[in-house]
């Protein structure tokens, strides 16, 4: 089967509704509001109001200032002040762009007191979750249709997974930070000189191995920005733990990464051919050395 056939060039992945009065943003968000429906995914409009103030508070700049909030209208809606820049992700970083990312997640990460942070809400994107979804998507595949090399990382990956080392990778937990939850290169907005950070709608508290490992694999850092991860991680103060885990989840991230590119998944449409390909390589590079 042939690779992903997308657009040419790399689009920014968006799920809510933007759009700027005045000077303004207004953030209209397509997130349920009902039990149900909430209770499966989650307040996210609450979140972002969270996140948002809890950065005006501690880390004034780096995020929007959060203005007024309306959480149970339909949609729910956020007006916060527009934030600097242009979005990152749809071509090549240059050296001073990811400077300015690895300070701005490094000023994210450690902005909020530490009594603060304990009471915050845990971060909803745990690892704990990608297994199961990993099979989900793996079994709603054909996998004999599959091309050599994309059959290899499929086949690769759940020999992984059933090998018992990605519920492990997900188990373990490191530093606890603040963490976005969302490590899409369109959310990070370039001004000249720095870096803002958009979209807080999966924040809470988290570690930083997570938080790291689900950056360095996601499409739009290494294919579309062409982020080397290992150059990129060691402008952080990582202990040893933390890079073994670091190591174990890019396995566990670079898994969902294929699942998420096949023919019919959800990222299949929003990447230019070769991505696919480009990551099943990328995946059995990472097993080889397990």
């Amino acid at each position: 089967m042939p690779a992903a056939t997308g657009q040419p060039g790399p689009r920014p992945f968006s799920t809510h509704g933007i759009t700027v009065e005045e000077g303004i943003a207004v953030k209209r968000f397509r997130s349920p509001v009902n039990g149900d429906e909430r209770r499966l995914y989650g307040d996210e409009p609450r979140r972002e109001w969270r996140a948002l103030t809890l950065l005006a508070r501690y880390a004034p700049g780096l995020a929007p200032r959060p203005i007024r909030a309306d959480l149970d209208a339909d949609p729910p809606l956020i007006v916060m002040s527009l934030s600097p820049g242009a979005p990152l992700g749809t071509r090549q970083v240059t050296e001073a762009q990811e400077n300015a990312i690895a300070s701005a997640l490094t000023r994210l990460h450690h902005a909020i007191p530490p009594p603060v942070l304990a009471r915050a809400e845990r971060a909803p994107g745990s690892p704990h979750l990608l297994p199961g979804r990993i099979r989900e998507m793996a079994y709603a595949c054909n996998a004999g249709l599959l091309d050599p090399l994309p059959r290899r990382a499929y086949q690769a990956a759940l020999g992984w997974l059933d090998s018992g080392r990605g519920e492990r990778a997900a188990s373990a937990t490191g530093q606890p930070v603040f963490a976005q939850g969302d490590p899409n290169l369109a959310n990070h907005l370039w001004d000249g000189s720095r870096v803002h950070l958009v979209d807080f709608e999966a924040s809470g508290r988290g570690d930083r191995a997570t938080e790291l490992a689900d950056f360095v694999e996601h499409v739009t850092v290494w294919a579309h920005a062409g982020i080397n991860a290992e150059a990129f991680l060691d402008r952080f103060d990582l202990n040893p733990g933390e890079r073994r885990q670091i190591t174990q989840l890019r396995r566990l991230f670079a898994s969902f990464w294929v699942m998420r590119l096949l023919p019919g998944g959800s990222a299949y449409q929003l990447n230019p051919p070769g991505t696919f390909e480009r990551q099943a390589s990328r995946l059995l590079d990472l097993l080889r050395n397990d």
